[in-house]
């Protein structure tokens, strides 16, 4: 019978950084790359509290991450998931002949943690890539981004293509995940059509709520909102692709059914439809952005209902409701002035002409006095 393979040799000649701590984060692991890549030494390592072993830098401590690496470890501790961070800023101590230095490194960072025979997290193992000379560092703005022009040889010369490709994948999930995170929690709906049946490709969480949630990704839109159809959208998406203009809509009426076997619900929505054109200059797909105005429209239409029923009352009283600038004479009406007073001016001495001369005075005086006790009169 073969002998089991001795895996802490493969652990020890990785050309992947590896460092493996305990439950407290105890440092009981560290193989030959990780330690060259610090500039340590094994037994300086072990056995010791890991941020006692890579402490803050005291002159820049921000320049050492130490919350947000404490932060990933216990994650991975306590929900036995490993965590990605595509980048962290990480300065390094050096002992030299002046004293201890600190050399600013980034580093791309997956902490995994590992289960015992019993099922519970025994260990977690920091893998770590050096990515210090993919990313550019503003240091007024404290920022990071990823270099646009490729490394240069020199540069990549102590990656491997494995670990360039390793590296440069955690850098496009990670931007990937804070995208699709602010596509998700945009405010308005937004969704992404592709191909002449507008077959949906992205759709974010506020699309569902106004749709319901149902599978459309993959689907063209007459497939995946059927009751839909009919209710003018088909000509709009199809007039956008063919003339490549977008098209704005403002309290447009949408019945959807977002509940399946339930019933219509009616909806307005304020939306805009973006051509989203190929490399050949032609509309290739659809971005569709809005709001959900049902609320905003319907407290119109209540509005605009009351005021007419207002209206109707105030016509068949009889009553009269008008504004008068005391120093400028004058009166603004509602229109219903000229019903109710057989004319409509917008000056009340005008309107005190139309009034019996014994009545003017009396009401004159009043409101003269009125005025000048701040109060009211009739």
């Amino acid at each position: 019978m073969n002998p089991l393979p001795d895996f802490q040799a493969l652990f020890r000649v990785s050309p992947y950084f590896y460092l493996v701590m305990d439950l407290e984060l105890n440092i009981i692991g560290v193989n030959d790359a990780y330690l060259r890549a610090t500039g340590r030494i094994e037994g300086d390592l072990l056995g010791r509290y890991v941020f006692d072993a890579f402490p803050q830098n005291p002159d820049d401590p921000d320049s050492t991450a130490i919350e947000e690496v404490r932060s990933s470890l216990l994650y991975a501790i306590e929900s036995g998931q490993p965590l990605t961070t595509a980048f962290l800023r990480y300065s390094v101590p050096r002992e030299t002949a002046q004293g201890k230095v600190f050399d600013e490194r980034f580093w791309s960072t997956v902490h995994t943690p590992v289960k015992g025979a019993d099922g519970k997290v025994a260990f977690v193992a920091q893998n770590a890539i050096d990515v210090t000379d993919l990313y550019r560092f503003d240091r007024t703005s404290h920022v990071a981004a990823v270099e646009t022009a490729p490394p240069a040889r020199s540069v990549a010369d102590h990656f491997t293509h494995a670990q360039m490709h390793e590296a440069m994948s955690r850098i496009i999930n990670d931007e990937r995940s804070h995208l699709r995170n602010l596509f998700n929690q945009a405010p308005g709906f937004i969704a992404v059509l592709t191909g002449e049946q507008h077959v949906f490709e992205m759709v974010n969480e506020a699309y569902y709520q106004l749709v319901g949630h149902r599978e459309l990704i993959g689907k063209p839109v007459w497939q995946a909102l059927p009751e839909v159809q009919g209710q003018g959208y088909e000509e709009l998406l199809d007039r956008v692709t063919s003339t490549g203009e977008p098209f704005v809509g403002r309290g447009i009426k949408l019945r959807v059914q977002p509940v399946a076997g339930g019933p219509v619900s009616e909806r307005y929505i304020d939306m805009l439809y973006q051509p989203v054109f190929g490399n050949d200059g032609k509309a290739i797909g659809i971005f569709v952005q809005g709001h959900d105005v049902t609320d905003a429209v319907t407290a119109q239409f209540a509005q605009r209902e009351s005021a007419e029923r207002l209206s109707d009352g105030m016509n068949a009283a009889r009553m009269l409701v008008w504004d008068w600038d005391v120093a400028s004479s004058r009166m603004d009406f509602l229109d219903n002035a000229a019903l109710v007073l057989g004319r409509s001016e917008n000056n009340i001495d005008l309107m005190s002409q139309s009034i019996h001369s014994e009545d003017a005075a009396r009401l004159i005086r009043s409101r003269a006095r009125a005025i000048a006790d701040k109060g009211g009169y009739q």
